[in-house]
């Protein structure tokens, strides 16, 4: 809907892989939508063009930039180029299940909608001497749960007009619902599951919930999608650093 209103700039992050025909629908979209023909928008392009010639603003179409997600990256206890490229350096005088307990936040919490979110922890690169310890710690954490986790609680609005907001509009030509946004959130990070498998990497982490996913993989290579450009929902990458 945004993208069909040429005068809003729109900037889009899209997960990778998991996007097939958004990009073309947003950018056609964005090529019929018809310009602003309020009297104020006129006024402005007159006044644009009296100083700087036709042609202008004729087009009168706002930026629409789409970009690949591609998660944010966490190091802790490593040194070289991994920590100075990171997203987020932990202190690797932090004691690792501390360490662990503020990855689970940043990659699962609330404030990552879960894991749902495109700036939440996607990749963790963690020193070979405090792998075993943080791994555990991380794993522990996932498992105890508690309110530093999960989604939050408008996520689970319910039949309310938030769940609407959340699931999307009903689909005019059909007249029913669309298939809501975290059942297809949901079945990229089934898709990241299997392409994991697929490389090699070892699901040390399966959380299932509906619209609660959380998947975490060990025995990760940079090589590999998942510890490289893959962004999924609710997905987490172990890298084990080996300087």
């Amino acid at each position: 809907r945004v993208a069909g209103m040429a005068g809003v700039e729109v900037d889009l992050l899209v997960p990778d892989a998991f996007a097939t025909g958004l990009v073309r629908a947003l950018e056609t979209a964005r090529e019929s939508a018809a310009p602003d023909e309020s009297p104020a928008a006129e006024a402005l392009r007159a006044r644009i063009r009296g100083a700087f010639g036709a042609g202008v603003v004729d087009a009168d179409r706002a930026a629409l930039r789409i970009r690949r997600a591609g998660g944010r990256s966490l190091a802790y206890a490593v040194g070289g180029e991994v920590a100075r490229t990171a997203d987020v350096a932990l202190d690797a005088a932090v004691d690792p299940a501390e360490a662990a307990r503020e990855a689970a936040r940043l990659a699962f919490g609330p404030e990552a909608i879960g894991g749902y979110a495109t700036d939440a922890v996607a990749r963790i690169h963690v020193g070979a001497r405090a792998f075993s310890a943080f791994s555990e710690a991380l794993l522990d954490a996932l498992d105890r749960g508690g309110p530093l986790l999960g989604p939050p609680d408008w996520t689970r609005a319910g039949d309310s007009a938030d769940r609407a907001a959340v699931d999307g509009p009903t689909d005019p030509r059909r007249g029913r619902r669309r298939a809501p946004i975290t059942a297809r959130l949901d079945a990229a990070a089934i898709a990241a599951r299997r392409i994991g498998l697929d490389e090699g990497a070892t699901l040390i982490h399966d959380d299932r919930t509906p619209g609660a996913h959380a998947l975490v993989f060990t025995n990760v290579e940079p090589r590999m999608r998942l510890g490289s450009t893959l962004r999924a929902p609710a997905t987490v990458a172990l890298l084990r650093d080996r300087d």
